[in-house]
C-alpha cells in the first residue's frame, strides 16, 4: 500500500504540471554506474539511505513519459556522462551493462565524461558501439586535428512541439589531466569555449533554433556567486586558469545558450543558476552524482515560442520512489554474472 500511494503521488505531482508544461527534460550527471540499488555511504557512511537505482528512476521516467502525447506534450532523456565508472557493475562491465540499461529506459543521447577513458579509447569504442542513442561532443578531436572523433556528434537538431530545439555536447578539458596518458594518446580535448562558440554560432544562425542546450560534462564551482564575483565582479582579478573551463565561466563568455546541463563536479544544484552574459542569461544546473537525483526541466511552450519554465531536483531513494518491475528484472539479470564479486 506504502508504494502504492507513494507512486500516486509521484504521478499526481507531474500531472500538476501537465496543463502548462508542454516539454519535459530528464538527465542524469555522472551515474557512475549507479544503475543497482546500493547505500549511499558517501553521504552518511553509518546511516546511509539507500538510493534506488535505475529501477527506482525507471519508475518516476515512465510516468513522465506516459504524459506524451507527441502533440501537445513531449519529453527527453540525457545523460551528461560518466555514467559507468564506479560501481562494480559499471566497472567490472567496462561500461556495457549500463549501456544496457540505457538502451532499455531509451536515453536520447548521453555526452562523454572524462571518465569514460578510464577503461582506454579502443575498449570505450567498443562499449560505446553498443549504443543505441548518439554520443555527444564538440570537443574531441584526432590527434593532431581539428576533426572529431568517429564515436561522437557535436550537435543533435530536434524538432518538437512546433520549436526547433538544438542540443550541443562537450567534454572537459581536464580529461587531459585525469587520464592515463596511454587512454588518450590518440585524441585532443580542444578548447571549450572556442568549440561552444563555434557550434553556438552555427544553430543560432543556420539552424535558427528556437531553444539551445548544451549538455557539458563540465561543472560548477563549490560557491556560486563567490567565485562569479571573484571573476566577474567588480573587483575582479585575473585567475590563473589550471583546470578546464567550467560551466559558470563558459555560460558566461559564450551567449546564446538557453541552459546548460553540467555535470563533472557532482554537485546537486536544487534550481538553476542565472548567470548573465552579453546576449542576456543562461541557466546553469547540475544533477549531483551516482543517482541521486532527476534533474527534471520543464519548458513551457508556446505559440512556436519557449514561454516559461520550471525545474525539479528529484531524489531516487528506493524509500520514496518504488521500483519499476520490468526494470528491476533487468538490472537483476545483469548483476547475476557477477554476483560473487559485487558481494565481495
Amino acid at each position: 500500500m506504502k508504494k502504492i500511494l507513494i507512486s500516486l503521488l509521484v504521478l499526481v505531482s507531474v500531472s500538476l504540471w501537465a496543463e502548462d508544461l508542454k516539454l519535459d527534460i530528464m538527465y542524469t550527471n555522472d551515474l557512475h554506474g549507479g544503475i543497482d540499488r546500493n547505500p549511499a555511504t558517501f553521504m552518511n557512511p553509518q546511516f546511509p539511505p539507500m538510493l534506488g537505482g535505475g529501477a527506482s528512476a525507471a519508475t518516476y521516467i515512465k510516468q513522465v513519459r506516459a504524459l506524451s502525447d507527441g502533440n501537445k506534450r513531449e519529453s527527453f532523456l540525457f545523460d551528461i556522462g560518466d555514467f559507468f565508472q564506479g560501481r562494480p557493475i559499471g566497472s567490472l562491465t567496462n561500461g556495457e551493462a549500463v549501456i544496457e540499461y540505457m538502451n532499455k529506459i531509451q536515453y536520447d543521447l548521453t555526452v562523454l565524461g572524462n571518465h569514460e577513458y578510464d577503461i582506454g579509447e579502443e575498449t570505450l569504442k567498443k562499449t560505446l558501439s553498443l549504443a543505441k542513442f548518439p554520443i555527444l561532443s564538440s570537443n574531441i578531436y584526432k590527434k593532431g586535428t581539428k576533426e572529431l572523433v568517429d564515436y561522437v556528434t557535436p550537435y543533435l537538431i530536434f524538432n518538437k512541439l512546433g520549436i526547433k530545439i538544438g542540443v550541443i555536447g562537450l567534454t572537459t578539458t581536464d580529461t587531459e589531466k585525469m587520464s592515463f596518458p596511454d587512454h588518450i594518446k590518440n585524441v585532443d580535448f580542444g578548447d571549450e569555449k572556442e568549440a561552444l562558440t563555434k557550434y553556438v554560432k552555427i544553430l543560432r544562425e543556420q539552424e535558427k533554433v528556437d531553444l539551445l542546450i548544451v549538455t557539458m560534462h563540465a561543472g560548477v564551482p563549490f560557491n556560486e556567486k563567490e567565485e562569479y564575483e571573484k571573476r566577474y565582479g567588480k573587483n575582479a582579478k585575473k585567475q590563473t586558469q589550471y583546470w578546464g573551463l567550467d560551466a559558470q565561466q563558459l555560460a558566461h563568455e559564450v551567449d546564446g545558450i538557453d541552459v546548460i546541463f553540467g555535470g563533472h563536479t557532482h554537485d546537486g544544484v536544487p534550481q538553476p543558476t542565472e548567470v548573465k552574459n552579453a546576449g542576456g542569461v543562461t541557466l546553469v544546473t547540475n544533477a549531483g552524482s551516482n543517482g541521486k537525483f532527476l534533474g527534471v526541466m520543464d519548458f513551457d511552450v508556446r505559440d512556436g515560442k519557449v514561454k516559461g519554465w520550471k525545474y525539479r531536483l528529484l531524489p531516487v531513494f528506493s524509500n520514496l520512489l518504488p521500483a519499476d518491475a520490468g526494470m528491476e528484472a533487468l538490472i537483476k539479470k545483469i548483476r547475476a554474472p557477477f554476483e560473487a564479486q559485487l558481494n565481495e
